[in-house]
């Protein structure tokens, strides 16, 4: 039954099930419509007419919809959608007026101002406080029609909306990536003490060589290592970040390869590294591994051929923190269990020594704390690394090795450290450092 007419051409009614065949195409427009000038998706056909089915089964809690046709043509040429809702601030309910639509061919003929004072008339039949819509700020000729129907424009607020179905998916698709990564890095999880992955072509990247040049840094080497022989680098010192470790011998920026041709490095790291995910990639990539008995056994034991050079930073966390400026201090006289497996497998041991590694970061009074750069001071300065690697002290295997062997070896590699130390310190503008081993 007609609840609006004028000069008896115009037809507005409540939408039924009925109505939904000649809704539809208005209801598309009206989509395309704001998909054209605001960029805003198309719901389907179904989601459409679920929405107008729901208010059809629901009039009186969800709303109603009401349809403008041409009686003399009998063609639906308009629609309005009103939602029940509630207000807070009014106490008690709002009719929201959330679509409004004219089919262009019809537009100027006062449609518009008739749906308006339609879905007024049912809002107060419902009970309603207000009539309350809004349109797009760039849609001037419907706040011209607007601005005559009496309605007050209000500029206090400022809309805001959470596309809920692209959250779920957003979290869903990252909550599926997390368990399929995970459950790689569980199947993964031994990768890291059985010798990591080695590319040669991410190890030969040029970012690498903004990194190193940044300092810049330094491969220097004291003579040539055989390659049918393995090896355990001891690098000292550990500085903040042991940046010469990662760049000498983490990638071949420096030229390692050049150096000392048919030798992998390999970096080797706290298991802790390789539980970051995507990092561990980059890590097992660049052939760190992690720093355990089983990762050096599975490189010493024969099987893996020779040539391989264990890089460990001996002194590790604690010797971070006994980084002071002006003095090297080691943390190496308790530090045995990488001459045991030098001894166990017959690997020969190398000193290593990058210069200018505890000069990058100054030390606060306060807690010892490494300052660099920039505002918080975590970017390191610009200060020249030189790492030299020493000649190898070659260790005849010996598969039971009393505490004395140990302690023998342990004491020859010590006075190599502190050769390599003097022998270099003045090449490198280190002459007032001194060295403590501790």
């Amino acid at each position: 039954m007609s609840i609006e007419e004028s000069e008896s051409r115009w037809g507005i009614d409540i939408v039924n099930e009925n109505d939904l065949n000649d809704l539809l195409p208005l209801l598309r427009e009206y989509c395309e419509f704001y998909n054209q000038t605001e960029n805003i998706p198309q719901p389907t056909d179904d989601a459409l007419l679920s929405v107008c089915r729901a208010l059809i089964a629901n009039p009186n809690q969800e709303g109603i919809q009401l349809i403008v046709r041409d009686c003399k043509e009998r063609k639906a040429i308009g629609f309005a959608t009103i939602f029940w809702v509630w207000s807070t601030l009014k106490g008690g309910r709002l009719a929201l007026m959330n679509d409004l639509y004219v089919n262009e061919k019809y537009r100027g003929q006062g449609l518009a101002d008739q749906l308006i004072a339609a879905c007024a008339k049912k809002a107060r039949e419902h009970g309603d406080l207000c009539l309350t819509w809004q349109t797009s700020v760039d849609n001037k000729r419907a706040q011209t029609v607007y601005n005559r129907s009496g309605a007050l424009k209000c500029d206090r607020w400022l809309d805001y909306y959470l596309d809920l179905i692209k959250l779920f998916w957003s979290l869903s698709i990252t909550l599926i990536v997390c368990i399929l990564y995970g459950c790689w890095m569980y199947f993964d999880r031994d990768t890291d003490s059985q010798g990591g992955r080695w590319s040669e072509r991410l190890r030969r990247l040029s970012i690498w060589n903004y990194f190193t040049d940044y300092f810049p840094l330094k491969l220097i080497k004291s003579e040539d290592l055989d390659p049918n022989r393995n090896y355990i680098f001891g690098f000292h010192p550990h500085g903040s970040f042991s940046f010469g470790a990662l760049g000498n011998f983490g990638t071949d920026a420096t030229y390692f390869s050049n150096l000392f041709p048919n030798i992998r490095p390999h970096l080797m790291l706290l298991h802790l590294q390789f539980l970051f995910p995507f990092t561990r990639e980059i890590l097992l990539n660049l052939g760190a591994c992690c720093v355990s008995k089983n990762s050096f056994e599975y490189f010493l034991n024969g099987n893996q051929g020779k040539g391989h050079a264990l890089v460990v930073i001996i002194g590790g966390a604690r010797e971070m923190y006994l980084t002071k400026n002006d003095t090297m201090i080691l943390y190496l006289k308790k530090r045995k269990g990488f001459v045991e497996l030098a001894l166990k497998h017959g690997a020969s041991l190398v000193p290593v020594i990058s210069f200018g590694e505890n000069e990058l970061y100054q030390r606060s009074t306060c807690f010892n704390l490494p300052w660099g750069r920039f505002i918080f001071g975590h970017i390191p300065l610009r200060r020249p690394i030189i790492t030299v690697v020493g000649r190898p002290i070659h260790v005849k295997q010996n598969i039971n090795p009393t505490s004395q062997d140990i302690d023998q070896i342990h004491n020859e590699y010590i006075r190599a450290v502190e050769q390599l130390f003097e022998f270099n310190k003045n090449k490198y503008g280190l002459a007032h450092v001194n060295l403590e081993i501790v």
